[in-house]
């Protein structure tokens, strides 16, 4: 008969419970591959759509079909000449504020299409269309759809920066609070932030644990009071529990195989979390199942050698709400990464389709302002009493109408007083500046670049002389509140133009009925 000696006993079970465990050292690989996210690329979608130059090129075209009047207001180099240069001392709308944000936009885009020389003039290079009512329809056409392009190209510019930036961005950052632990703004151990104190193993492990991947790999290959261990090695790790476990975070990031390179994506995230789960070790202790990494002595988990371990299973506890792999704290940071990372694709998905949308208005602008052709009867029919003046018999009315104010306090904008002139009959006459400025109030109700007809009705600042102003029996003005799709003071009686209404209807089935057939 054999008999052991004490010394031989202690030396066999140090054997059994202690020193390199296999076990050990694969469930280091299963968190190392998990760690080794740590820095790299979030995958992210392409969307590379930009609509500027194309853009510019309609706003152009969208500057060469307007009103002539409107278009001398941008006479400039915006080299030399700006707002703040020609109007920032201006009295009246629109120069006084309107124009204040854009007016230095538009004058480079007037410089833009109308400068160089010959056959290098943008405009000669790209006419707009022949004839006063081809002209104005391409222009509502290509005005309304820059109206829909500032929508759309917001929203696409918002789509593009979540897809492309913003949710990958917060995926990463989930990642990195995944590995380093929650609130870690850099990619290294932090006291309290990757384990729950760092010098004490069993406050940061066992069933206290889960706090961070990079935390985990520290409990399962320490041990409490040890300056090193052997149990996820042959050879020791200087694994400083004892004195401030950080301290050995890269020692042990170093056991880690070589980092992948690729960006990181949603099915590799949900990859590495099937392993976890199925790589979770189980033991009944207590009559009840343990799940873990690392070792175990029986179920015992106490940092000493041998019963090195994090201890997962009250997130799996039975009966309990809210259980499963996914509300272990730092998986759970892995699954917001997933959707993050979803969310980003999707929103690519949205932005693909307003990209397809912008470059469909822009398409139906671009053929509008290139193959608009009407008939010049076509809007004449609809009011022949005002779309049949030339800018001269308008001009000739309008002096006509101040002429008719003998005293200063009925001769309003765009009429002048001169008390001094020589004629009697006319010191109430028709200032050009004035008038100039008055139109371009009326196209600012639209937006930029918007045109309006003016009739001068707006310069009568009484009911008398707005129903005074007549060609023959025909009623130009009428002193009335504002009718359906009128802008101006809608609520206010003042001196308007008889004709709006006809005019905006007609022009307004005429661009519709042209533009839907230009998109589809």
């Amino acid at each position: 008969m054999y008999f052991l000696t004490p010394t031989l006993v202690i030396f066999l079970q140090t054997l059994a419970h202690g020193a390199f465990d296999a076990n050990a050292r694969q469930d280091l690989m299963l968190l190392c591959d998990i760690a080794n996210l740590r820095g790299r690329e979030i995958s992210k979608p392409e969307v590379e759509d930009d609509f500027s130059q194309t853009i510019t090129e309609l706003e152009k075209m969208n500057m060469s079909t307007a009103e002539q009047a409107w278009q001398d207001l941008f006479t400039g180099d915006p080299n030399t000449d700006s707002y703040d240069k020609k109007h920032k001392d201006a009295t009246q709308e629109p120069f006084k504020t309107h124009w204040k944000q854009t007016y230095d936009k538009w004058l480079g885009i007037k410089h833009g299409s109308t400068t160089g020389v010959g056959a290098e003039k943008w405009i000669n290079k790209n006419p707009p269309p022949r004839g006063g009512a081809s002209k104005q329809l391409a222009h509502a056409i290509i005005n309304h759809s820059l109206e829909e392009l500032t929508k759309l190209k917001q929203q696409f510019t918002e789509a593009k920066e979540e897809a492309t930036s913003g949710l990958p961005g917060k995926a990463s950052t989930k990642i990195r609070e995944a590995i380093f632990g929650a609130s870690a703004t850099s990619d290294s151990c932090t006291a309290a932030i990757t384990v729950t104190q760092n010098n004490n193993w069993a406050n940061s492990c066992d069933a206290n644990g889960a706090t961070s991947v990079l935390g985990d790999m520290l409990c399962i290959c320490g041990t409490a009071s040890a300056g090193s261990a052997d149990e996820c090695k042959t050879a020791n790790i200087a694994l400083t529990w004892n004195t401030g476990v950080c301290a050995s975070a890269a020692l042990i990031l170093s056991e880690c195989p070589t980092q992948p390179t690729a960006a990181v994506t949603a099915t590799e995230l949900k990859s590495l979390i099937d392993r976890f789960r199925s790589g979770l070790r189980s033991v009944a202790s207590a009559g009840a199942l343990k799940l873990y990494v690392g070792k175990t002595n029986a179920g015992t988990c106490s940092g000493n050698t041998g019963e090195a371990c994090v201890d997962y299973s009250k997130y799996f506890a039975t009966g309990a709400q809210n259980t499963g792999v996914s509300t272990v704290p730092w998986v759970a940071k892995l699954v917001g990464a997933i959707s993050d990372i979803e969310a980003g694709q999707q929103k690519a998905k949205l932005a693909h389709k307003l990209s397809a949308k912008i470059n469909n208005i822009i398409s139906a602008a671009e053929r509008a302002y290139k193959t608009t052709v009407i008939p010049e009867t076509s809007l004449a029919t609809a009011n022949p009493s005002t779309s049949q003046k030339t800018d001269s018999q308008k001009v000739t009315e309008a002096e006509d109408s101040c002429n008719k104010h003998k005293d200063r306090t009925t001769c309003q904008p765009p009429c002048k007083w001169n008390a001094n002139a020589t004629d009697a009959n006319k010191k109430c006459t028709l200032d050009p500046k004035k008038a100039a400025e008055q139109q371009a109030t009326q196209a600012a109700g639209t937006g930029d670049g918007a045109t309006a007809t003016t009739t001068g009705c707006a310069r009568h600042q009484n009911q008398p002389d707005c129903e005074k102003d007549k060609t023959g029996d025909k009623q130009n003005c009428a002193w009335r509140k504002g009718k359906d799709g009128e802008t101006d003071e809608p609520e206010k009686e003042k001196c308007r133009n008889g004709s709006f209404l006809l005019n905006n209807k007609f022009a307004l089935s005429v661009v519709s009925a042209a533009f839907m057939a230009l998109l589809f």
